[in-house]
């Protein structure tokens, strides 16, 4: 095949496909530390359930779940500036503020807007998440569960986005909100 053969052969190969767009590589590297962290948490051993958890202590109950540790990690290295509305005051290491708390603790931060903490849907979350910036989803009311938002897929409109979830019953995964925050609490628990 001569070379003006192979130009016309990549021209017609390349005809249909769209431009790449212009990437941030900002954004990128914002998103990668984000999904960096959210497996080393997925895969450490302590935090699973049935562990010592982090700060190898017995657990005060065999079930235990280290969800609200491994969210605290996640953002402490990705957005360490959102740590003071998720963790209770004076509680520097987010070892003494269990999911629940932190579920209140964000709750309040969303009803004042000089925080910049907002609750937002779940399509809104899973955009957010895949631009780069931390998102956490935590029930509320109801059983206690935190997880962070994964970056890379698409909204589900009837299952919501997709988790890098630590803890509960169905262990370590990417899984979808209804789920990771299991289909009786997640529709109206949920919030992001």
């Amino acid at each position: 095949m001569s070379a003006d053969d192979e130009e016309k052969n990549n021209a017609q190969l390349c005809k249909n496909v769209s431009p790449i767009p212009y990437l941030d590589q900002k954004k990128i590297k914002i998103t990668a530390n984000l999904l960096l962290q959210q497996n080393i948490v997925m895969n450490d051993e302590n935090f699973s359930q049935g562990s010592n958890g982090p700060y190898n202590i017995k657990p005060a109950i065999d079930d235990q779940t280290y969800c609200n540790y491994a969210t605290y990690q996640v953002v402490s290295r990705t957005n360490p500036q959102m740590l003071k509305f998720i963790v209770n005051k004076g509680d520097l290491t987010g070892k003494n503020t269990r999911a629940s708390e932190a579920g209140t603790n964000l709750k309040n931060a969303a009803s004042d807007s000089s925080t910049g903490i907002k609750e937002i849907d779940c399509s809104t979350a899973q955009l957010l998440a895949n631009n780069g910036y931390t998102v956490i989803g935590v029930i509320v009311d109801g059983a206690s569960h935190i997880a962070t938002v994964r970056p890379g897929w698409n909204n589900s409109s009837s299952r919501g986005p997709m988790t890098a979830n630590v803890g509960i019953k169905i262990g370590t995964k990417i899984l979808r909100s209804s789920i990771a925050f299991d289909e009786d609490y997640w529709k109206g628990n949920v919030h992001f």
